[in-house]
């Protein structure tokens, strides 16, 4: 068994040309199959000025094979535009090419 880490460099994004975004991930292996990511995501508003998200997650990640993972995440995102905090539980599977 080897141990993996990961840390994601900080990304910038600008998606439909009216937000400005940066974001970090971490993953590391916790046991065997399993590992645990963390992240953090914040986002402004060029032409909204009042718009400001921040996203904050969890998750836990199941390999199982080498292309193919099953995925648990939880989300907290905060919106300043309606001010509605949010919890999302999402579940994924990935296919890796």
């Amino acid at each position: 068994m080897t141990n993996r880490s990961r840390l994601a460099a900080p990304r910038y994004e600008m998606p439909e040309g009216y937000t400005d975004a940066i974001g970090a991930t971490a993953e590391h292996q916790l046991y065997g199959p399993v590992s645990a990511n963390v992240g953090i995501r914040h986002r402004e508003g060029f032409t909204v000025a009042n718009f400001k998200e921040e996203r904050y997650n969890a998750g836990l990640t199941y390999a199982l094979t080498k292309t193919n993972d099953l995925g648990l995440s939880y989300y907290r995102v905060h919106n300043s535009l309606t001010g509605v905090d949010r919890d999302v539980v999402g579940v994924s599977v990935a296919h890796k090419f």
